[in-house]
């Protein structure tokens, strides 16, 4: 077929340029700002790099058939490790680049195809619209295997309604349809509706025999990808997607959309609607449009930052409704170019919507990529300037999940040599036998280097070392009342070789009468700083009456046991500090010395 040259006008040209350069700025940014890190983007590359000396290196959830979307994403940092490239800071740029540059990939394949169709100057329209209506809002971390799955599902719908009569279009074909088979993203709903339009493209194909084969060894190819991740859904992973809708329109409902980029949509798909109508022809009416739009960016980044409120679960529905409906709109219109309903559309008012829309959320990216740089220098700074195991000291950042920050502290580390591990709470690292345990994530230790963190952790104070620690407290001296209020001053003394750190570390008591015990938990007091060996540290202790009143019931003599807690780990008494107790006798607001 003779291929179909599109003419532009100067118009057109500067502002496809201008589009296009505003797109390719949001990408390099993010890669030079590491934004592939954010999410399971981290986890990823660590994950391969831990692989290095495997035959196929690869990190992918087995719980979800997602290996296709996956190795497309970390195909050039496979091959930069077969090649023996072992450098994290090279490594980590081209894996921002397979991740960013998809879009562009996917874009030119559907492009290609577009070239040879009748009307393709238009059709490229819908998944370019669908990708800046639906895919650029849901962008909360580019790794997301729905990215690369809308993308492999919408070049087959082009490959399935365009002839492919050469050998690398059959061998594309092939490669499509199982890559879509094994990125399990949406396709048990975007499946059904590209087997249907390959049913409906047999029956327009009657004079097309070789056509019709293909298209029904398609039919076939894609009944088996469906089945295929029915069986695998159903063994690995509990169908959640019910879940998945309703959360959509709970947010849908929320004041939140008022507060997102998808607003920035809804006000893109409604200008699609008037798009039909002549009427917004006018230029001043488009400009004036884009110039509300970015004003309303700048008004919400001033208030609210960059990042959408939406769940990624939100996203990944966002995703496979843009798939669905750019599918549907594309083939529709395909099929009836040449109707009065098409011809009566204002298709430039579409493009005109769709390439605001797509310019007002790369903006919008420009925010999310900046508050990540912010996040991720405090970070790289907390990894540089700290040693062992800590908590992250950044609780208000939103960029991250439970093991974004340990995958983060190894790339971010110099020279692979890890000297801090930053962890969020209840997110337990441990140190065994010389081996680092961090949950979810393998370490070879031929790749990272974390002798500093065992040893580090070797020396750390642990709950063997509390009979090392001692209190002394005098009823007589250090029992003190004064203006109703009741302390004991209570020293502790580190005798052991390891510092004694305040973390998560409190002073109480316990509380026994007629040695049944009657108070486990005392009021907590905190201690503000480290204890180093051989040295000591002075601490009251209140005793409040409106407290014992809610425990003690009756009168008599109470032995009050003091002891030390690191919260949520251990009390130092039952790990073998020595006991302190004193003995008070207690009656309703009276307390006493015996």
């Amino acid at each position: 077929m003779k291929k179909r040259e599109f003419k532009t006008t100067a118009s057109q040209r500067t502002i496809l340029v201008i589009t296009a350069s505003v797109f390719l700025f949001h990408v390099c940014s993010a890669i030079l700002c590491k934004r592939h890190y954010y999410a399971d983007g981290a986890y990823a590359l660590v994950n391969l790099v831990n692989q290095q000396n495997e035959l196929l290196p690869l990190s992918y959830d087995a719980n979800t058939l997602r290996m296709g979307a996956e190795f497309i994403n970390q195909l050039l940092v496979i091959l930069c490790l077969k090649f023996g490239i072992r450098s994290i800071g090279f490594l980590s740029i081209v894996f921002g680049i397979s991740l960013f540059f998809n879009s562009v990939v996917g874009m030119t394949l559907c492009w290609r195809k577009c070239r040879y169709l009748e009307n393709g100057r238009n059709l490229i329209l819908f998944p370019f619209a669908a990708y800046a209506f639906f895919c650029l809002p849901a962008d909360i971390f580019s790794l997301n295997p729905a990215f690369t799955a809308f993308w492999i599902d919408m070049v087959l719908f082009f490959y399935i309604i365009s002839e492919n009569k050469k050998t690398i279009d059959k061998l594309i074909l092939g490669v499509l349809l199982i890559l879509a088979a094994t990125s399990y993203e949406t396709y048990l709903a975007i499946g059904p509706l590209l087997l249907l339009i390959s049913l409906m493209e047999i029956k327009n194909q009657k004079q097309n025999p070789v056509k019709r084969k293909e298209l029904i060894i398609i039919s076939i190819g894609i009944v088996s990808g469906v089945i295929v991740n029915i069986l695998y859904k159903a063994t690995h992973h509990p169908p959640t997607e019910g879940s998945f809708f309703t959360g959509f329109l709970s947010f849908l409902k929320s004041k939140n959309i008022l507060t997102s980029n998808l607003l920035i949509s809804l006000v893109g798909l409604f200008l699609v609607v008037l798009g039909i109508s002549k009427l917004l022809d006018k230029r001043w009416i488009w400009l004036s449009i884009a110039a509300l739009g970015i004003i309303y960016i700048m008004v919400v980044r001033y208030y609210y930052h960059f990042y959408s409120p939406v769940s990624e679960y939100t996203c990944r529905i966002l995703i496979a409704a843009g798939m669905a409906g750019g599918i549907l709109l594309a083939y529709a219109y395909y099929r009836l170019y040449d109707t009065v309903i098409v011809k009566n559309i204002c298709i430039t008012n579409w493009w005109r919507a769709a390439i605001i829309v797509f310019v007002l959320q790369c903006v919008w990216q420009y925010g999310n990529t900046y508050e990540w740089n912010q996040y991720l220098t405090r970070f790289s700074e907390t990894v540089r300037t700290n040693e062992g195991i800590i908590e992250d000291p950044h609780k208000e950042n939103p960029f991250s999940w439970g093991w974004t920050q340990p995958s983060l502290s190894l790339l971010e580390s110099e020279a692979n040599r890890i000297n801090c591990l930053v962890a969020p709470n209840a997110y337990q690292i441990s140190v065994n036998n010389g081996v680092v345990y961090i949950p979810f994530l393998y370490i070879n230790n031929d790749v990272f280097d974390m002798s500093t963190i065992i040893a580090y952790e070797n020396n750390k104070f642990s709950a063997a070392d509390c009979q090392n620690v001692s209190l002394s407290c005098d009823p007589q001296r250090d029992f003190t009342r004064e203006n109703g209020n009741m302390e004991l001053s209570v020293e502790i003394y580190n005798n052991g070789e390891k510092t004694l750190e305040n973390k998560n570390l409190f002073a109480s008591y316990h509380i026994y009468f007629n040695d049944e015990r009657v108070v486990w938990d005392g009021p907590r007091v905190e201690i503000d700083q480290n204890i180093a060996p051989g040295e000591s540290y002075s601490i009251n202790v209140p005793i409040d009456d409106d407290f014992l009143s809610h425990f003690l019931l009756q009168e008599g003599n109470y032995s009050f046991v003091l002891d030390l807690v690191r919260e949520h780990e251990y009390w130092f008494h039952d790990s073998g500090m020595q006991k302190t107790e004193i003995t008070l006798y207690y009656r309703p607001a009276v307390i006493e010395l015996k």
